[in-house]
């Protein structure tokens, strides 16, 4: 009896244990999509979590009970510490109890998934043959989605999921697997996703072209320029994948076709910035001058070039906005800095000469395997995401690598 009442003495520091871990995750599940944020910041987040769990788990059942019922009236960061005292516990009603929180509550799963791609091997390994087996499609598609965030083959299990394609392309273990195919650089199942029969505009669609594209198919080019050429869910993965893979002629040609739509200028800045060629600087400087573009066209100036616009002094002192323009850039890339359009042309006519048209350039180098590797380890977020596209097209047996996952899960 004394022992608990001197465990329960200390709920409260238990209780901000669970809060600090869940509301740091979730600063966390916000800038590793930030394509401006440095992977220190990212990494000092991670060690911060990681203690705060480490805390939780002095007194795993005491922590336990109060991880529950935060998670049952919280979100995905009280489920991320929920699950995570769960699976380290190895107690299967604990564990069944976290699925079932993840699979009554959409909003809260990527919380879940993100605990499952952070556990160490031996706490999760154990338990993917049986999703993967199960009668349920949400358990079959959890599955998928771990095997997904830690880069994991299961092989034979993998060809089971395409082949179900044809009687149920809409089951989410089709497409995910699809995009598992993808990432995982699994050339023997090129052939029977190139003879898919799909429903057009659905997810699985789209990631059996992607996949395709990614292991070198070629012939997918034609198929995919819909999703390159749309505003929708899909169409920045499918520019920063097909503009790298595909040659001058053809993502010329989609250059002018996005170039033809205001709503497409965002996309097509981006692509530029993908693409790394300076003979497309002019214009991008110009769209400085516009407020609507200003910001992303900042951030291909600076992928391009390698040059911090905040550093280098080279961004506006009190940025502005009309109060009834709405800056609407895509996920993932607010917040950038507001370049100062004069400054900038400036600085590129002192240093754009040492800049070759036609060349493609990344963090103002000249792309290699050797720059790529280098910024996979130590770049952006937005390089990062770069470099592991160019490794995983110059490599047919290379990995897309998930710059997602916390230090020593890639």
């Amino acid at each position: 009896m004394l022992l608990i009442d001197k465990v329960r003495i200390f709920d409260h520091l238990l209780e901000q244990h669970v809060n600090e871990a869940a509301y740091l995750w979730s600063q966390r599940a916000y800038v590793i999509n930030q394509v401006s944020q440095p992977r220190f910041f990212i990494r000092k987040l991670e060690l911060r979590i990681a203690r705060h769990v480490s805390g939780l788990l002095v007194v795993p059942d005491y922590s336990w009970d109060i991880a529950l019922q935060a998670a049952q009236a919280g979100d995905s960061g009280e489920l991320f510490v929920l699950a995570n005292l769960a699976f380290q516990s190895g107690d299967l009603r604990k564990i069944d109890e976290v699925l079932l929180l993840g699979q009554d509550n959409k909003s809260s799963f990527p919380g879940l998934a993100s605990a499952l791609g952070w556990l160490p091997d031996n706490k999760i390994h154990s338990f993917l043959r049986p999703w993967m087996e199960s009668d349920s499609a949400w358990l079959r598609n959890l599955s998928l989605v771990v095997c997904s965030l830690r880069r994991l083959d299961p092989c034979d299990y993998l060809n089971a999921f395409l082949r179900s394609a044809a009687d149920n392309p809409a089951d989410l273990a089709v497409a995910r697997a699809l995009r598992l195919a993808g990432e995982l650089k699994r050339l023997d199942l090129l052939p029977a996703i190139q003879a898919m029969q799909l429903p057009e505009n659905s997810s699985a669609h789209f990631w059996s072209y992607w996949s395709r594209l990614l292991m070198g198919d070629d012939s997918a080019c034609a198929a995919f320029e819909p999703w390159l050429l749309t505003v929708g869910p899909y169409q920045i993965r499918a520019i920063q994948l097909a503009v790298r893979c595909q040659p001058a002629q053809t993502h010329l040609l989609w250059l002018k076709k996005l170039a033809q739509s205001a709503q497409q200028i965002p996309p097509l800045i981006l692509a530029l910035a993908a693409l790394g060629d300076p003979r497309h600087m002019n214009w991008l400087l110009e769209r400085m001058a516009e407020p609507a573009y200003a910001s992303l066209a900042g951030y291909a100036f600076s992928t391009i070039t390698g040059v911090d616009l905040t550093d280098a002094k080279l961004t506006l002192k009190k940025p502005s906005l009309d109060d009834d323009f709405d800056l609407d850039n895509p996920p993932g890339y607010e917040n950038l800095a507001q370049p100062d359009q004069a400054l900038v042309c400036q600085y590129w006519k002192r240093n754009g000469a040492g800049f070759i048209p036609g060349q493609h350039y990344l963090a103002g180098q000249i792309k290699t395997l050797a720059l790529m590797e280098k910024l996979l380890r130590d770049g952006l977020q937005g390089q990062r995401q770069a470099a592991a596209i160019e490794l995983a097209l110059g490599d047919q047996r290379r990995i897309l690598s998930n710059i997602r996952m916390p230090e020593g899960h890639r």
